[in-house]
């Protein structure tokens, strides 16, 4: 007697391809429209060439989970056809390199570009097939000097295994316009990357023991921009910057993640207002940066532009009970690209059972999740949990109740009575316009007040605390 069909294997196959700690790679990337997408015109004008180094800088701010990561891997892809790309993920670095992300909300500029300048060593060498002279022993010394000052009884700086500790992303298509033999300008891994310009992770350490950089430590002392020791570093990371693009005949961008994970408004303030480090690469940069950068500091932040990338609108503005037709297709082809991804040879091949996750499912979680898509691809992830559970051919409107109800209890613990008034009044406001009070920035950051894009930007409760709380 044959065992029973079981749907269990389909179910765990969901739970792996939906990790919402996982960015969506180049087949799983769903699009946003493009008016809810700042990185469009971004990457036309970063694809022009640069006249007189009148490089481009920009800070993509938005709610953290709402698809920046998903978006700048993307655009970091897409500039791989004419540009020299090199892409860091500094939340990574600090949680399985540093093993420290606390001191993420202590990193110096001129750590940051220290970093910076690592991540190139890394790409040169190691994905470009670069001949690196002696600008990484420049490198090297300036941070040995800055260590030395901060802790003098430390390892001493190691560059070429702190390189091959970061983790990063990087790609371009080399340029054959020197005319010099490739054979004699770089080495032969070049002959592979300019048949293959794409975007490729490079793996670090994955743990702390090889990372002897002490950076962002607390109780140090703020450095200034024109500190003789500060310029040598970032003199040293120009210098790199300077001779990859001219080895090479291709203008670089960095892509940096990450940074919108810092809480700290002051230490925000002082990677973007407090110094101009940043913004003195010779090359185009890119930022993540967290919401409330938009609030205020905009407009005071130091070499770059400004953009937001706001939430997807999955609430009609005239009538925010009910989901709009923008936020229902994007979630709606999020979910058929990934389960049409499970049918391909590799890695997954295998068939789905017909309309395992119903449209009228999709829709449900897609408005309470609130336009943020790490909370819809966490919803999707625990919602087949349920399924595996029940060993069932399709997920229920039940089931999502359930998944959904775990998380409005974990959005609203522990929320005052003031919080809740002031979420109140947004609601009540027919304009949902952003209010005025010490409150505000605090439920931005927890995600209880959430912004959305229309003709201009309105606000909303997160659409969990309307479930029960604010009903």
């Amino acid at each position: 007697m044959s065992a029973p069909a079981t749907h269990r294997p389909f179910w765990q196959a969901i739970e792996a391809i939906f990790d919402p700690l996982t960015p969506a790679d180049a087949a799983l990337y769903t699009e946003r429209p493009a008016k809810y997408d700042a990185t469009r015109r971004l990457a036309k004008d970063l694809r022009r060439p640069r006249v007189d180094r009148n490089y481009r800088r920009a800070l993509i701010a938005g709610t953290v989970g709402n698809g920046k990561t998903s978006t700048l891997l993307h655009l970091a892809g897409e500039l791989t056809r004419g540009r020299l790309v090199v892409f860091l993920d500094l939340w990574r670095h600090f949680e399985r390199s540093v093993g420290d992300v606390a001191a993420l909300d202590r990193l110096e500029p001129w750590e940051l570009l220290g970093l910076l300048g690592l991540a190139l060593v890394r790409a040169g060498e190691d994905r470009f097939g670069h001949r690196w002279g002696n600008e990484p022993r420049r490198l090297e010394a300036a941070l040995a000097r800055l260590q030395k000052y901060d802790t003098p009884e430390g390892p001493s700086v190691d560059l070429v295994k702190l390189a091959s500790s970061l983790a990063i992303a990087a790609g371009g298509a080399l340029s054959a316009a020197s005319g010099v033999p490739v054979g004699e300008l770089l080495s032969d891994v070049v002959g592979e990357v300019a048949a293959d310009a794409s975007l490729k992770a490079l793996d670090g350490a994955a743990d702390a023991a090889g990372w002897t950089w002490r950076i962002g430590q607390s109780g140090r002392r703020a450095r200034q921009d024109q500190e003789p020791e500060v310029r040598a570093v970032v003199q040293a990371v120009n210098t790199l910057i300077l001779g990859l693009q001219r080895a090479l005949d291709r203008p670089l961008v960095f892509v940096i993640d990450g940074l919108d994970r810092i809480r700290d408004e002051a230490r925000l303030e002082a990677l973007f207002i407090g110094s101009s480090l940043l913004a003195e690469l010779d090359c185009d940069a890119v930022v993540s940066g967290p919401e409330f950068m938009l609030h205020g500091a905009s407009q005071r932040v130091r070499g770059f532009d400004c953009l937001e990338f706001s939430n997807l609108p999955v609430l009609q503005r005239a009538d925010p009970s009910q989901l709009s037709a923008a936020g229902r297709d994007f979630f709606r082809d999020l979910v058929a690209r990934r389960v049409a991804a499970l049918a391909r040879p590799d890695p997954w091949a295998l068939a789905a059972p017909p309309d395992p996750l119903p449209a009228p499912v999709i829709d449900h979680l897609a408005y309470y999740s609130g336009g943020i898509v790490r909370d819809f691809v966490r919803l999707v992830h625990a919602l087949a949990g349920e399924a595996w559970e029940a060993d069932v051919p399709a997920a229920t409107r039940a089931m999502a109740d359930l998944v959904l109800d775990d998380l409005r209890l974990w959005k609203q613990q522990r929320i005052h009575a003031g919080e809740i008034e002031l979420l109140r009044t947004v609601m009540k406001d027919p304009a949902h316009g952003l209010p005025s009070s010490p409150h505000t920035v605090d439920l931005l950051r927890q995600q209880r007040l959430l912004p959305y894009p229309n003709d201009n930007q309105w606000y909303y409760p997160h659409p969990l605390l309307t479930m029960t709380l604010l009903k």
